[in-house]
């Protein structure tokens, strides 16, 4: 239960990263209005995240065949997790802002904005899809 929590909270504090960084850019270009659609877009992550790890807890994969394996390709994961983001970690707020920028820009696409926080926040939710949180382990 405990690992469940830290995944967790790990997760949420990088989906409040992507979202605070839009808002406080938003405001300083002076773009207000567009956070209903950053809130909308974060409600609705939160709520298909929930959702797809509840169809992810019900899938009928038997976890003793595949646990090690997903263990193995968790660690890669995490390796190369670690190397992305010891060559990006200093751009990812510029490349945040970049994106929002050319969304929030007066031609831009409210939609743009919706889709790039909802699939960022998603992203971060979805990755808890299968622990103790969402029922069966």
């Amino acid at each position: 239960m405990f690992q469940a929590l830290v995944v967790t909270l790990r997760e949420g504090v990088e989906a409040a990263l992507i979202v605070g960084i839009t808002l406080v850019y938003l405001a300083r270009i002076g773009r207000p209005d567009l956070r209903k659609t950053v809130y909308a877009a974060l409600i609705t992550a939160l709520l298909g995240s929930i959702a797809g790890g509840v169809v992810l807890s019900y899938l009928p994969i038997n976890e003793d065949k595949v646990e090690g394996w997903v263990m193995l390709v968790a660690a890669l994961f995490v390796i190369t997790m670690v190397i992305f983001m010891m060559r990006t970690a200093r751009k990812l707020k510029g490349e945040i802002e970049t994106k929002v920028g050319s969304l929030a820009a007066d031609g831009g696409s409210k939609w743009g904005l919706f889709a790039f926080i909802f699939l960022m926040v998603f992203r971060e939710g979805v990755e808890n899809g299968r622990h103790p949180l969402w029922g069966k382990s």
